[in-house]
């Protein structure tokens, strides 16, 4: 079982069912819990998965269950990701606007 003071900035942790978060950010307000804030590798996500967000220590605390700390390998694979993201995004507003403007003309 994680601790608290295992969540921590460039480490990669993973759940049971094999998904994988780089954390980004461990954020601490006074009287307030932490907020961890992650970023995942897959280019193939689900509609129902994100590829970034954040949640408060104890919800991440019951998501991991094991943890390495990053390779440059890691930080590699999660640019990737993170570009093929934007680029993929880039093309559905492009097909958007596109469809958009073929509505308008006719």
């Amino acid at each position: 079982m994680l601790k608290p003071d295992d969540i921590k900035f460039g480490n990669v942790y993973s759940s049971e069912s094999g998904e994988e978060r780089l954390v980004t950010s461990v954020t601490s307000y006074v009287d307030k819990q932490p907020v961890v804030i992650w970023r995942t590798t897959s280019t193939t996500l689900k509609p129902t998965q994100k590829a970034h967000g954040s949640c408060t220590m104890s919800s991440f605390l019951k998501w991991a269950v094991s943890f390495v700390p990053a390779t440059k390998a890691d930080w590699e694979a999660f640019a990737a990701a993170t570009r093929h993201r934007q680029h993929r995004n880039a093309d559905k507003r492009a097909v958007a606007r596109y469809r958009k403007a073929m509505a308008t003309s006719s």
